[in-house]
């Protein structure tokens, strides 16, 4: 019998599955091949169920979902205009933790799913570098600015009593900015449609306004990792992600 799924409860973060593949070269200028326009999408929800409720998840999964190898629908929502609702499956194994009152008892289903989101369609190659002020999106929050530069050397350690030998692999550093958003429904939907479709699944440089010193300085920079969005009360989302700043 079918199992109708009701909505999760908040909290789960929505995970980006890396689209790309790097090849290493100077630092700031590494090739990038997306490998798949796909927007796949892993998270771990949580469901509170009563005991008919788990009863009938208990049955489902074991004979009409196959041990969860079937699709389901879930009330899922993504961003304003986006989807109401996905299709998944499960990820691996779900657990079950029982929560006794004093009269009832009810279930605390976890579950890990993967879904992909129907491809925006790629945008035409972009003549010019994009800008992240053209998105009206905000800038991300100054508190979670942190600038994290490696030096571009390479260490190679030596038997015997020789220091390790240091080799500069590029001219520049490499540097990293992770950063965090607080959007709202319309500003995520903004969000994926400039990473999937006017970036091409986060592969191309764009134009944002970083921190330097006390001011903010255009920089070219792209995504060095997916977009992972945690749903938020009152469908806002924390957007944390990490920028690769071009060096050259």
């Amino acid at each position: 019998m079918p199992f109708t799924f009701p909505s999760p409860m908040s909290g789960y973060t929505l995970k980006r599955t890396e689209p790309w593949a790097t090849f290493q070269g100077e630092i700031g200028t590494n090739t990038r091949y997306v490998l798949s326009k796909a927007i796949r999408v892993k998270t771990s929800v949580a469901w509170n169920l009563d005991a008919t409720q788990q009863a009938a998840f208990d049955a489902w999964f074991l004979d009409d979902a196959e041990s969860g190898n079937q699709e389901i629908t879930l009330p899922l929502a993504i961003g304003k205009g986006g989807l109401s609702s996905v299709t998944a499956r499960l990820d691996g194994a779900h657990t079950m933790l029982a929560l006794r009152s004093a009269s009832t008892v009810r279930w605390n289903l976890s579950a890990p799913i993967e879904f992909e989101i129907p491809t925006f369609g790629w945008g035409a190659a972009a003549t010019t570098t994009p800008l992240w002020s053209a998105t009206g999106l905000p800038i991300p929050e100054m508190a979670s600015w942190n600038r994290a530069v490696s030096p571009s050397l390479i260490r190679t350690s030596s038997s015997g009593p020789t220091f390790t030998r240091l080799r500069r692999r590029a001219y520049y550093p490499a540097e990293k900015n992770p950063f965090s958003m607080r959007l709202d429904d319309a500003e995520f939907a903004a969000l994926l449609t400039f990473f999937e479709n006017t970036l091409h699944a986060g592969s191309d440089w764009f134009t944002m306004n970083l921190l330097r010193g006390s001011t903010l300085t255009p920089e070219t920079v792209r995504f060095a990792s997916p977009w992972s969005a945690t749903a938020l009360p009152g469908c806002r989302w924390k957007v944390d992600t990490e920028l690769e700043v071009r060096s050259v």
